[in-house]
Formats: C-alpha cells, sequence, structure tokens
C-alpha cells in the first residue's frame, strides 16, 4: 500500500481509486478533477467498477485524516491489518 501512496503522490483519495479500477494514476486523477474530488462520486462513475473484495468477504478502507498525516488502513473481518499507507494531510 505505501508503493500505491506514494505513486500516487500520497493521495489518499487518489490510490484507492487507482486501486479499485486499475487504471493510470493520470486517468484516476482526471477523473476525481472531473467530479470535484469526491471520491464517492468518482466510484459511482464507474460502472465497471466491483466492489473490493477478498474471497468472498467485502474488503474495507479505513482512513484517519488529520491536520498532520493521514492513515489509511485495510483491515480484515478479524481486525488484522492487510494493507496500511502514511500519506501527508
Amino acid at each position: 500500500m505505501d508503493d500505491l501512496l506514494a505513486r500516487c503522490n500520497q493521495s489518499v483519495k487518489l490510490a484507492p481509486l487507482v486501486a479499485k479500477t486499475g487504471w493510470s494514476v493520470d486517468q484516476c486523477r482526471r477523473d476525481l478533477e472531473g467530479v470535484g474530488q469526491r471520491l464517492a462520486d468518482a466510484f459511482s462513475s464507474r460502472s465497471r467498477v466491483e466492489e473490493p473484495r477478498r474471497g468472498n468477504v467485502p474488503l474495507v478502507l479505513r482512513i484517519d485524516g488529520g491536520g498532520a498525516k493521514c492513515v489509511a488502513v485495510i483491515p480484515d473481518q478479524n481486525g488484522r491489518v492487510l494493507g496500511r499507507g502514511v500519506g501527508s494531510p
């Protein structure tokens, strides 16, 4: 996840869109800009995008955005961390 955040210039909005769609960082950045940086709208504008899953279990991205940094974590159903990244505010 740190590698993905690095490719996305530490953007916790851009990284999940790139991961979920598989499209380029530039294309996803344009998509986010086109919907006013609203991640939910960027996801919903992509009808080919499916729910993120690991096996039969939906995955959840949890984001703690603060004034000093943002932390993104993907836990499994038991609370174990599957992926984690830290970026700028």
